[in-house]
């Protein structure tokens, strides 16, 4: 972590120096603009605005505290009348987003980053199972990314980036990995610590005399630790809102845009969405979105072909590429709502507790009548949870001009490294590659291809369009072997050995790979779960697993 982050609390830490330099254009937030309302952020005196385009004053313009009710109930009255325009929408004739919107472009709209540091924590949901064979050893907020970071690094680096300094990361599934990373890239020391208010704490799943089960789902983690994240013990107040977060996504925002727009209109819950295509959307939680209120009507997890077409062009956004307004897993919630969406019982269902946010949460909230609008993000977003999205996003690493190029990583992130010897190229042609730190290549060709921290790649070797995650250990380590080997024989065995050949695959972290295999997927074969010989095939996409031994000579 960078030696800044020790002045997390100076009012303009040096990290944050980009936001301040970068174009506004780039922190545009959509904001609605009801007629005759309080959420009316027209700049100058008056200005055009609204579906009906009638004149506003900045009288108007001032957002009242949260909480106000009589003087803004006829404001709610105006926003049920302007849902009533429904029908219109979804006869396929949405507004245009400049018609319903404008942008909150000036730097003053957006909460300081003391504000931020002071009302907001976030919540960063690291502990569910998935079948990603990378996954067998890990929790999915602990799957390398890139050749140094981790997945749970970027929802840590966005809260830092905008200003959020409170934060916990919610464990269980096969979390030792992830805790022990938190535990070296965010230390006490040098991140501030409860002394000077700000943490990424890890809050792992746990058993109660009142309850001996693990969470079920996502809001039930959440639930389990609301009296965690409100104790005052902490030193800091209790937050006015709560930043729900996945921890599996790939992704770069300003989370000040979210939470302006989030108290500007009022919302109770605000959710980010994207605009995706069918081919994703029926992995995701879908929105059907108000063109004229910005307001979520309508929400839908991971709809079948029925509701994917009662939810196509749901959305001002929407395109004939991308159809459809997705969900990015991240929610602002008001801390009461929050509280009483979790602890109070679902009249529809009669369930008492919600299980998952997108499932469960977001439908009661819907149900109960509480404000929940949009926030539409047209950055670049990825859900990695598949493999095969986890491998193509990392593969675009190598490209100068991805979203995530290594340098816009390097000034992104902000895990403290590990401290690694450079890497060691010798007789070797790189091309469009990544080489992590401590990695060794001998006499080989790697092309497109990412090569993690301390992965070693002996001579005779060809790795194309490949992921190499590389070893917890440095070359000399005695821990870095099998079992069952002598130490004078590690050297030997270690890695990517002669002669090997390795296309479109994934070598995870202190795979052995024996001398002249080749590992190509020869025969076309989409899914083989072969555990017991060190690998899996899964969506076409060769995976050696954590740890696995493969023998020389081997073909896969």
């Amino acid at each position: 972590m960078r030696s800044a982050a020790t002045n997390f609390f100076n009012p303009l830490p040096p990290w944050h120096g980009g936001f301040r330099n970068s174009s506004r254009t780039n922190r545009k937030l959509r904001t609605i603009c009801l007629e005759n309302s309080w959420f009316c952020t027209c700049p100058g005196s008056s200005a055009r605005c609204g579906s009906r385009n009638l004149q506003h004053s900045t009288s108007r313009s001032s957002t009242p505290p949260l909480g106000a009710s009589s003087t803004t109930s006829w404001n709610r009255a105006q926003l049920e009348e302007d849902e009533q325009d429904e029908p219109s929408f979804l006869q396929g004739k949405p507004l245009e987003p400049s018609l319903s919107s404008t942008s909150l472009a000036e730097e003053d709209t957006l909460p300081s980053l003391e504000e931020m540091s002071s009302t907001v924590h976030s919540l960063i949901l690291a502990g569910g199972a998935s079948n990603n064979p990378l996954a067998l050893f890990r929790a999915v907020a602990a799957i390398p990314l890139g050749c140094t970071y981790r997945m749970v690094d970027v929802p840590i680096s966005n809260c830092m980036t905008s200003g959020i300094s409170k934060m916990y990361v919610l464990t269980q599934y096969m979390n030792a990995s992830l805790n022990n990373h938190i535990a070296t890239a965010y230390r006490p020391a040098t991140f501030g610590g409860q002394a000077r208010r700000g943490w990424v704490e890890v809050l792992a799943a746990t058993q109660t005399p009142q309850c001996s089960t693990w969470s079920a789902g996502s809001a039930d983690a959440v639930r389990w630790h609301l009296r965690t994240v409100f104790d005052p013990v902490s030193g800091a107040p209790p937050p006015q809102d709560l930043l729900v977060l996945s921890g599996q996504a790939l992704y770069k925002m300003d989370f000040r845009e979210l939470v302006a727009l989030h108290r500007k209109s009022g919302s109770d819950v605000t959710i980010a969405t994207i605009s995706v295509s069918r081919e994703r959307a029926g992995r995701l939680g879908i929105v059907r979105v108000s063109s004229v209120t910005g307001r979520v009507t309508a929400f839908v997890e991971k709809p079948g072909e029925e509701a994917l077409e009662q939810m196509a062009h749901a959305s001002s956004y929407s395109t004939a590429e991308e159809p459809f307004e997705a969900s990015m897993g991240v929610y602002v919630f008001r801390r009461e709502v929050l509280e009483n969406l979790l602890l109070d019982r679902d009249s529809f269902t009669g369930r008492t507790q919600d299980i998952h946010f997108g499932r469960d949460v977001i439908p009661h909230a819907l149900r109960a009548g509480y404000r929940v609008f949009a926030h539409h993000f047209s950055g670049y977003w990825r859900d990695v949870t598949k493999l095969r999205d986890y491998y193509t996003a990392n593969l675009k690493f190598t490209s100068t001009d991805s979203p995530f190029s290594p340098a816009s990583l390097e000034s992104f992130m902000h895990a403290e490294p590990r401290m690694l010897p450079p890497s060691v190229v010798a007789d070797s042609e790189i091309i469009g590659s990544l080489l992590g730190g401590g990695s060794w290549v001998i006499g080989s060709r790697v092309s497109h291809s990412v090569i993690g921290q301390c992965a070693s790649v002996a001579s005779g070797c060809v790795i194309e369009d490949s992921l190499v995650l590389g070893s917890d250990f440095k070359q000399q380590d005695p821990r870095r072997r099998p079992p069952d080997m002598e130490e004078q024989a590690v050297l030997s065995h270690l890695g990517i050995r002669e002669g090997c050949v390795i296309r479109n695959a994934i070598i995870d972290k202190n795979a052995c790979i024996g001398a002249g295999s080749r590992i190509v997927n020869a025969h076309g074969v989409t899914e083989a779960d072969r555990k017991d010989l060190g690998y899996v095939i899964q969506d076409g996409i060769v995976t050696v697993l954590k740890n696995a031994v493969i023998p020389p000579g081997t073909v896969i």
